[in-house]
């Protein structure tokens, strides 16, 4: 509650006449003081204002016990009243303006009045935890009364019955109170910082508003369409605010500025553009939504197709990196009919639905919204942020264009929405160099050999660039076994140079032992990708939902690849090859030496006789000689099965490592060698070894 001072005179006369009266029994009298410049400082986590902030604020004498701690901030000066004080106080403005907020000393703080020059404010409801702090942004002067001192208590009774030992009763504010709002940068557009808060309006959700300006993603939806904002009438019941409008990637100009007790009719927002109401300071408003036109101002084209699709909720799930959004995140969005062979990966993550549209397929199509909202988003796949081409609301449509070589278009919203689309004939895509042969992508198969390492069920089925012989492509991922060799060792992929002739492919790179890889590139026809930066013991495939062509140039010759020290395995196949003997191979993971130094059978009679051969067909030499002795293994991916052993024979002594674990190898006679290999169609591992040198074998 504010009063004039012009009504207080004689009240506030009475009251200071009788302040030497009480000043003897130890009551508190009126304090009389200048704001003070307080700075609060972060000590810990929980500091919305940065590092440190200033404003000009009532500090608290000595006798009221305020506090000086907010949120991990602490004050340069006392400035909290607890409840049991604060309750009853009484601020008079004498000079300059000021506002007063209550709360909790961790929690967002409400504006409970506004005083100007001349008005006083007794503090009444504060809840027992909470605060009371009196701040502006300008210098002021104050008088105040404090509430814990016991009222006047005058035996003869006031002459006058309006004297404010019996206060007028606060109306109250009418109005919804602004909400203290965060922009978090999400992106890489982001002109005001990692973040920034404000007080803000969060519309109504009838108005369908949205969360995200620039790169920015707000903590409220504070952004209202322009078909929800013209015709909106918004009231500010306390405090100060004002409007702004624009699009949501571009700067926005203030539209009014409103005080208390006005009522702003908006208007004029253009199609696209967005409506927010601001301020520095607490304020409560009233709103009204305007009603959006049911018909477009330009007839559109009949779409021609009957009734109105809905969207659909999608997940993304994080399956690479960076992933920025978590490990998943949800949204609905029109899902692409698979004529217009959609795409699904983005940024790290897969979609659960094509929701990605090509730009050869997405200019020139025209999106309606029936029902709802959609914003109309554009750019590529592996941009930290897509910009919005348009805000849709119902009854309003879009023609796509100016989507660019390389990106992908996609409609989303926070809700449902009901749509309906009209997709162009493709553009002609962009022709390749026609000496050079395009080639189509294999349909692969995804068989699991071994359930504990299948997350993808018994088998699946895909495109995906076949490599071919001669590139040391293997076909080994987790447990399955595919039906052509599509992982490229990075050794080989390193250089290589992978172009899109027809639809869209995903390059993707990681080890086999891994269950995500994470996304390289999205090639759309015309674009090529030079890929670089694979690690040692990663692997490279190109893959779709949808048939594709390609062209691809492996480099000649292996490269080493970055390693970090580690040593990894390679894929093996035991195979029984002596006279006679028709079992089935033995497949799995295994380190191999110099064939100087180990040997490439086991030496065992009939069916257990095994040599061990590459994915490419060549020997590997997996049986390590009695230089094996004291070489400490120590596991870095991957379960690692060491054995110790006579060669030639059926016993030996097996120890499993997990990653982090260490063994050393003590052969114990007549042991004469060890293995360091993985469980059947194991995925692979990498392990880190010391005093482990090869030596010639007896």
């Amino acid at each position: 509650m504010t009063t004039s001072r012009s009504q207080l005179n004689r009240a506030f006369a009475w009251i200071v006449s009788l302040g030497a009266l009480f000043a003897a029994s130890g009551a508190v009298a009126q304090t009389t003081g200048v704001s003070q410049v307080v700075t609060w400082t972060c000590h810990g986590s929980s500091c919305p204002w940065g590092e440190s902030t200033s404003n000009p604020a009532l500090v608290w004498p000595e006798e009221a016990q305020a506090i000086d701690v907010r949120h991990d901030y602490t004050t340069s000066a006392p400035m909290y009243l607890p409840a049991s004080v604060a309750n009853g106080t009484i601020i008079w403005i004498d000079s300059g303006y000021a506002t007063a907020y209550a709360g909790t000393p961790t929690g967002s703080h409400r504006a409970v009045a506004y005083i100007n020059v001349g008005e006083f404010y007794e503090v009444s409801g504060l809840e027992p935890d909470e605060v009371l702090s009196i701040q502006s942004d300008a210098t002021f002067t104050y008088q105040i009364d404090l509430g814990s001192a016991p009222p006047p208590q005058d035996p003869e009774g006031p002459e006058d019955p309006e004297d404010p030992q019996d206060p007028p009763v606060d109306p109250g504010v009418s109005g919804t109170a602004a909400d203290w709002v965060t922009w978090n940068c999400a992106g890489s557009i982001c002109p005001w910082g990692g973040s920034t808060a404000n007080y803000a309006l969060t519309w109504p959700t009838a108005g369908h508003p949205i969360s995200t300006r620039y790169d920015y993603t707000t903590t409220k939806p504070i952004y209202l369409p322009a078909g929800y904002a013209n015709g909106a009438s918004i009231t500010v019941t306390s405090g100060t605010a004002t409007a702004y409008a624009g699009s949501p990637d571009a700067s926005h100009h203030a539209v009014v500025t409103i005080s208390a007790g006005q009522t702003q009719p908006i208007s004029g927002l253009q199609p696209g553009e967005v409506l927010s109401v601001q301020s520095d300071y607490a304020f409560s408003f009233e709103v009204t939504l305007g009603t959006p036109p049911t018909e477009p101002e330009e007839e559109p084209t009949d779409p021609g197709e009957p009734g109105s699709p809905s969207s659909k909720l999608v997940v993304w799930n994080c399956t690479s990196t960076p992933c920025p959004w978590g490990e998943t995140s949800t949204s609905h969005a029109i899902v692409w009919p698979e004529t217009a062979q959609p795409s699904s990966a983005r940024f790290g993550y897969t979609a659960t639905d094509g929701v990605y549209l090509a730009y050869n397929r997405a200019n020139g199509a025209t999106i309606w919204i029936d029902s709802g909202f959609a914003t109309v988003y554009a750019g590529t796949p592996n941009g930290a942020s897509h910009r919005a081409l348009a805000y849709l609301s119902v009854g309003e449509f879009y023609e796509v264009s100016g989507v660019a070589p390389g990106e992908i278009v996609s409609v989303q919203s926070d809700s449902a929405f009901t749509y309906q689309i009209d997709l162009p004939t493709p553009a002609p895509e962009e022709p390749t160099d026609p000496g050079i042969p395009a080639t189509s992508a294999t349909v692969v198969t995804w068989n699991c050999m071994n359930e504990n390492f299948c997350p993808w069920g018994v088998s699946t089925t895909g495109y995906a660039v076949n490599w071919g012989s001669g590139t040391d492509a293997v076909n080994r991922r987790l447990g399955y076994t595919t039906s052509h060799g599509i992982y490229l060792p990075a050794e080989r992929a390193n250089g290589a140079v992978v172009t899109a002739d027809s639809g869209q492919v995903s390059l993707f790179a990681g080890r086999p032992d891994e269950q995500s890889h994470r996304n390289v590139g999205v090639l759309v026809p015309g674009q090529s990708i030079t890929v670089s930066g694979l690690k040692a013991g990663e692997v490279l495939s190109a893959q779709s939902d949808y048939a594709f062509t390609f062209h691809v140039s492996v480099p000649d010759s292996a490269t080493p690849a970055p390693s970090d020290g580690s040593i990894y395995s390679v894929l093996a196949s035991w195979k029984c090859n002596v006279p006679d003997c028709g079992a089935a191979d033995w497949v799995g993971s295994t380190l191999t030496w110099p064939s100087w130094a180990a040997y490439s059978t086991n030496d065992r009679s009939g069916d257990r006789s095994r040599t061990a051969y590459g994915s490419d067909g060549n020997l590997l030499y997996p049986y390590m000689g009695s230089w094996a002795n004291g070489c400490q293994v120590t596991a870095k991916t991957g379960n690692v099965l060491i054995i110790e052993w006579q060669r030639g024979e059926d016993v030996w002594r097996e120890t499993w490592l997990t990653p982090g674990e260490t063994y050393t190898i003590q052969l114990i006679s007549p042991e004469d060698g060890a293995l360091i290999e993985a469980e059947d169609y194991s995925p692979g591992f990498s392990v880190a070894l010391s005093n482990c040198t090869p030596q010639p074998l007896n």
